[in-house]
């Protein structure tokens, strides 16, 4: 999945209009853009009884995909989609999920229990992560998750980016 600006800057020249993807506002819809198509693309494969996995690290790997894929300006990766057909065969415990009371509020934004749902879902990841088959983690959701967000987590993005031909404008 590639944020794809190219297709309409190149398109809008043909009526002399110049498009500027460089605003962070494009960017944000760009990304939105993806992941609702990401979403139906997921979707549909499951409807035809296919399987999805999203491979995430692929942002790291921008410059390096633009090149192997001959990339054009303005077309940056996003995330990988792997799309086949699930093992039935192994028996798979589904991971636990957030609740959805620490997630889905109605009319107003309510964090009246959030930090005691979401501790209790990190006791119960904990849990899981002990007892899941392949690569097992002593880590809760709070630490890996709050962790993660303790560092710039791909330094490269914004040089990406511009490699990209993104000069992000305000």
């Amino acid at each position: 999945m590639c944020l794809d600006y190219y297709r309409i800057k190149s398109a809008g020249a043909t009526h002399n209009i110049e498009v500027k993807p460089e605003s962070l506002d494009a960017l944000v819809t760009g990304f939105f853009d993806g992941g609702l198509a990401l979403q139906n693309m997921m979707i549909a494969a499951q409807s035809v009884g296919l399987s999805t996995v999203t491979i995430g690290a692929i942002r790291a790997f921008s410059d390096e995909i633009r090149t192997e894929l001959n990339l054009p300006e303005h077309v940056l990766p996003l995330v990988g989609l792997v799309v086949g057909y699930a093992n039935t065969e192994v028996s798979v415990t589904p991971k636990p999920r957030l609740p959805q009371s620490a997630t889905v509020f109605f009319e107003q934004y309510d964090d009246t229990n959030i930090v005691a749902d979401v501790q209790s879902y990190d006791e119960e990841i904990l849990g899981y992560n002990a007892t899941r088959e392949g690569q097992k983690s002593t880590a809760g959701w709070i630490e890996k998750t709050a962790g993660f967000y303790t560092k710039n987590v791909n330094p490269k993005f914004v040089n990406q980016l511009k490699n990209a031909g993104f000069k992000l404008e305000e």
